[in-house]
């Protein structure tokens, strides 16, 4: 399956493709599935000069114009995803201990029907953030094997 078009994303949202919203729009796209600004940023130093502040403008208009999505929060730090058919909506999962972020599976239209019901009539559900936090695989073992030797 191909990648998402950033020239053709930014066109049918109606917005005026210059050089630095391509480039980060394409760096989106070519991410795997979450990313901070930060994160974003230092990954376009390789590539081109772009400012933290371009970065930050972009992403908030992306997000308003429903490019990205944000996934969640931890902390000050807002963690972003493209928002197209090569990603779609899903829960994450955030390790209290080493504090990586990790994808979960996508939602299929039974899971996302049983979550917007939970808001109850009246409401009108625009986003779904589901964000699971405990220890990953990696650190469970840890301290599974910490606890076996006596918490050396």
């Amino acid at each position: 399956m191909d990648l998402c078009d950033a020239r053709e994303a930014l066109k049918a949202k109606g917005l005026t493709v210059t050089e630095q919203r391509l480039t980060i729009l394409q760096k989106i796209f070519d991410t795997g599935c979450h990313f901070t600004t930060k994160e974003l940023h230092q990954a376009l130093l390789s590539e081109k000069r772009v400012d933290l502040a371009t970065v930050y403008r972009a992403v908030g208009l992306f997000e308003r114009e429903g490019l990205v999505r944000c996934v969640g929060e931890i902390g000050n730090c807002r963690y972003y995803a493209k928002a197209c058919i090569h990603n779609p909506p899903h829960a994450h999962f955030r390790c209290e201990k080493c504090g990586r972020l990790f994808c979960l599976r996508p939602f299929n239209f039974d899971d996302s029907k049983e979550l917007i019901s939970l808001a109850g009539e009246g409401f009108e559900v625009s986003r779904v953030t589901l964000m699971l936090e405990g220890l990953c695989a990696k650190c469970r073992k840890e301290q599974l094997i910490n606890h076996e030797e006596g918490g050396k």
